[in-house]
């Protein structure tokens, strides 16, 4: 048979309230004391309205289940105070996309020349190494050189590389210089937006051709400059 013990106020041996009960809000302990749950306990509020003080101290929030914690609701405002450093050691995704993650480049200020017939580089050729944080993430590559063709008749051009792949076209690369008689420079930029569809080390590197005679890059011993970004997809 069940019994039902009712009181508004149970108290300790010195007369110190341990549960109270008035206008049905029941209060463990008083100001001062130190309410313990046993190691081993839970305490379920799964189904209960939980009011939490204004300012709640841990060193570490993590999900009951899974590897997912969301903080805050839909149209809700995350205020980061001032003086505050938010501190990112992992992977930061869905910001919207299109944020710079980071920013490699290199530069080469000696005067190079080919008369090979299809696209060459040397190890010190215009070139960055790039990892991408995420296989989503795009690369955009510029470069900026003084180009062109050291004889006279047909075309030089010059592409980019992204490890072995020829990121420009087969023929005239991704820029390319003509002249009928003499010599022919100039400056020249090259620009692509790639999606290299790893998060391995990634070259990106200018190559070069003449289709007859020779071709130049950083003439006069300009310096040239490649610059690559990654882009948050």
């Amino acid at each position: 048979m069940a019994s039902i013990l009712k009181v508004d106020t149970i108290q300790d041996q010195s007369g110190n309230n341990i549960i109270n009960e008035s206008a049905d809000t029941i209060t463990i302990g008083a100001s001062g004391d130190t309410v313990t749950i046993p190691s081993g306990a839970t305490l379920d509020a799964s189904g209960a309205t939980l009011t939490l003080p204004t300012t709640i101290e841990v060193d570490t929030i993590e999900p009951q289940s899974g590897t997912s914690l969301t903080i805050g609701a839909s149209g809700d405002t995350i205020t980061i105070p001032s003086g505050a450093t938010l501190t990112n050691s992992g992977t930061a995704i869905g910001f919207g996309g299109g944020k710079v993650l980071q920013v490699i480049t290199a530069t080469d200020s000696t005067q190079r020349n080919t008369s090979s017939t299809s696209f060459i580089t040397n190890s010190n050729t215009l070139s960055v190494t790039i990892t991408p944080s995420s296989a989503s993430n795009k690369v955009f590559v510029i470069c900026h050189t003084t180009f062109g063709k050291t004889t006279g008749g047909d075309y030089a051009a010059a592409t980019i590389f992204r490890d072995a792949t020829n990121l420009g076209g087969a023929t005239y690369g991704l820029m390319s210089a003509y002249s009928d008689s003499g010599s022919n420079r100039m400056p020249g930029c090259m620009t692509i937006l790639d999606s290299p569809n790893t998060t391995s080390a990634t070259t990106y590197q200018v190559y070069y051709r003449a289709s007859s005679g020779g071709a130049d890059l950083n003439w006069g011993a300009v310096t040239g400059v490649i610059t690559a970004f990654e882009i948050e997809g």
